[in-house]
């Protein structure tokens, strides 16, 4: 059976009930909802997307996944020339220094414990247990370099494409397309927004702990997760810093275990979406030592935020 939301509680206390945001998730579009999908995101102001923006199965397949409670990967997010441009400026953002630590070290023997588990499953395992142990309200726990920019870098155009693709993230048009994919109407997007990227960089030993991405302000709640991944070369699973999804876990007569485990590679221009919810739980692998020094692992993190009913 399924471990109680009482269990999920003391690994993030912060999880507890919710209230229900204002959209309301509808499982299957029909053609015509789909095609309405395809419209909007059809606008001019989101050609920085990819094309898979314009497949009417791949946006039912989505949506399909999404309502059901799993992740969905985009492969082609963006658009090729837009994603290697937005690579060349956060490569040259590091050579400007614009990168800083944050977060804690990982427990060296917990980091050894991780990379001789023998399967994903298992890391998930070991990092719930690990969140179990963790102080009431710890939260959050990570560590990662974030992209720190001077505050006129984007005012001055340093950023152009960055600036671009975080602009259309936060457009209307995109709000619009969201609400469509989530709830197969034209829901009125009043009150909720799309955060700016959270830009960050995985060296070896950065790593994101066991967590569900849950979280309330005081007028909006987080509806949609979206992780986008652009490596400045193939990234190889062996080095670590790979997307580990965990799922719900589920008590057993060996214990706990987690049936719906997967991992994903963070390959370039692939995005992964989810609405985050009480089973939803993943984490970031650490990264290795072994990384090649001339590969960086960049991603960026955003969330839908949407009012509450």
């Amino acid at each position: 059976m399924r471990t109680s939301q009482a269990v999920l509680a003391v690994v993030l206390p912060a999880v507890g009930n919710r209230p229900e945001g204002s959209w309301h998730l509808r499982s299957q579009l029909n053609r015509r909802q789909l095609r309405a999908l395809q419209g909007l995101l059809g606008a001019p102001g989101l050609s920085f997307l990819g094309s898979w923006r314009s497949n009417v199965s791949r946006l039912r397949e989505v949506n399909a996944r999404l309502a059901a409670g799993h992740y969905t990967v985009i492969e082609g997010f963006l658009a090729e020339e837009v994603a290697q441009a937005v690579l060349n400026e956060t490569l040259q953002a590091k050579r400007n220094g614009w990168f800083g630590s944050i977060g804690t070290p990982m427990n060296r023997s917990f980091f050894a414990a991780l990379r001789q588990a023998s399967s994903p499953a298992e890391q998930c395992k070991l990092l719930y247990q690990e969140a179990l142990q963790a102080p009431k309200g710890a939260g959050f726990r990570f560590k990662y370099n974030a992209l720190d920019a001077p505050p006129d870098s984007i005012a001055a155009l340093e950023l152009p494409d960055l600036t671009r693709v975080a602009a259309g993230l936060s457009s209307q048009r995109w709000l619009g397309a969201l609400a469509a994919l989530l709830t197969g109407s034209d829901q009125d997007t009043g009150g909720a927004r799309f955060d700016a990227p959270n830009v960050r960089e995985f060296l070896p030993g950065d790593h994101v702990l066991f967590h569900n991405d849950m979280k309330a302000f005081d007028a909006t709640r987080r509806t949609l997760c979206l992780n986008y991944w652009f490596p400045s070369s193939l990234w190889k699973p062996e080095w670590g810093g790979n997307f580990l999804w965990c799922g719900a876990p589920a008590a057993s007569n060996l214990g706990i275990t987690f049936p719906s485990v997967s991992r994903v590679t963070p390959a370039f221009n692939r995005a992964n979406l989810f609405v985050p919810g009480t089973e939803t739980w993943h984490a970031v692998e650490p990264v290795q030592a072994s990384k090649e020094v001339s590969c960086q692992r960049f991603a960026f993190t955003s969330w839908l935020n949407i009012p509450f009913s």
